[in-house]
């Protein structure tokens, strides 16, 4: 299992990515984020190889879920594409290689944990 702890929430979707005469580019949020990622890595992580099945854990962790009329409107599925995507070409793994990923909303100081399991493992 590899578990990652980034001190922050992770950019969304719409801060990762622009539309710039008719092509989608990456931002430069998204290259800042992806050196976060890249330099909270732990070493020594297992090497599964480019055939395996994984399962992947997110908690998305922070106190403003909600405002003062309600839910606050950060739907977690925008934070999960970035996230993913800075974490698994740090692995130089397909996302694809993903059969099993659940992400939830807690409350607490912003942060994101990642747990990577082989899905025999979880």
């Amino acid at each position: 299992m590899i578990e990652i702890e980034l001190p922050c929430l992770p950019i969304t979707v719409n801060q990762a990515f622009a539309t710039f005469r008719g092509r989608r580019i990456t931002t430069r949020e998204y290259k800042a984020f992806n050196e976060l990622v890249e330099k909270l890595i732990p070493d020594g992580m297992p090497d599964w190889g480019k055939f395996t099945t994984l399962s992947v854990v997110i908690e998305f962790y922070s106190e403003t879920w909600f405002t003062k009329n309600g839910v606050r409107k950060r739907d977690v599925d925008n934070f999960i594409k970035p996230l993913i995507d800075s974490i698994f070409k740090h692995f130089d793994i397909d996302d694809s290689q993903i059969f099993d990923l659940k992400a939830s909303k807690k409350f607490g100081p912003d942060r994101t944990v990642v747990k990577i399991f082989h899905l025999d493992e979880h």
